[in-house]
């Protein structure tokens, strides 16, 4: 008989024992497969050719975190600029 085969058996028959499921050293684990990319068609300014972007959910999620990071650092310089300038009709300094 063919070792690998003699090997397989005797592995099917341990895994399928009721004692092999409370057993943490027996250990079944799917083959790794490639995470599911989602394609989506992004609209560009200037171009009717829109570029078809690939990403796995995780990168689209990593992708979505830095746009909301980059939009509130665009929101504090604005603020901090717009605090900064002096608003028209109102006296600065000591009205001595």
């Amino acid at each position: 008989m063919n070792y690998l085969r003699l090997l397989s058996l005797a592995l099917l028959a341990a895994l399928s024992s009721p004692a092999a499921a409370d057993d943490p050293a027996i250990v079944v684990k799917a083959p790794d497969q490639p995470a599911k990319k989602i394609c989506v068609r992004e609209n560009t300014v200037g171009t009717r050719l829109a570029p078809v972007v690939c990403l796995t959910r995780e990168q689209w999620k990593q992708r979505e975190h830095a746009d909301d990071d980059q939009k509130d650092r665009l929101r504090d310089h604005i603020n901090r600029q717009v605090q900064d300038r002096p608003m028209p009709g109102v006296a600065t300094g000591s009205g001595g």
